[in-house]
């Protein structure tokens, strides 16, 4: 029987597993950063926010009664028109033209761009664990490679680090 120990492994192999773990415990801090600032830390608050959110029978009646509409949406036919007022193509690009929630408006007139915490966490980290899967999925595909080991573990670095 074959015993795998990473001690054993390839330099380029551990690199990419410590870049792995370290890039996915930033995403695992970001997102309990996120649920901090959003929602609070007691059971209570976690429970109440992710807790059930099926409809009461109230809302089925509504949604029975009414029916469910669902819009129609054309990507194709995306005009300045359907744009909401005030707000440029470009806008939409840059989240100058979004109003964020926790965002302070003020900093606006100050040309301050920058985002508050709550929603950089929120933001960064689904980033964060999606990064993960791409370097653990790219890295393994590139160390399986028949490439110089000294090559293999430098290119792998470099993803790491970007």
């Amino acid at each position: 029987m074959t015993q795998i120990r990473l001690a054993r492994l390839p330099l380029s192999w551990k690199i990419l597993f410590t870049g792995f773990v370290l890039i996915l415990s930033c995403g695992y801090l970001a997102a309990a950063m996120n649920a901090k600032l959003a929602v609070g830390m007691t059971p209570q608050k976690i429970a109440d926010h992710y807790g059930n959110k099926a409809l009461n029978p109230a809302e089925k009646a509504a949604i029975a009664e009414q029916g469910f509409v669902e819009e129609e949406l054309d990507l194709d036919d995306e005009t300045v028109a359907d744009q909401p007022a005030g707000m440029s193509m470009e806008a939409g690009m840059h989240h100058e033209g979004m109003s964020m929630p926790g965002m302070h408006h003020g900093a606006m007139s100050m040309k301050d761009d920058s985002l508050p915490p709550q929603i950089l966490a929120q933001v960064s980290h689904i980033h964060w664990l999606g990064f993960s899967l791409l370097l653990i999925c790219l890295g393994s595909l590139f160390c399986m490679t028949t490439v110089a080991e000294p090559l293999k573990a430098t290119l792998v670095a470099i993803l790491c680090l970007s």
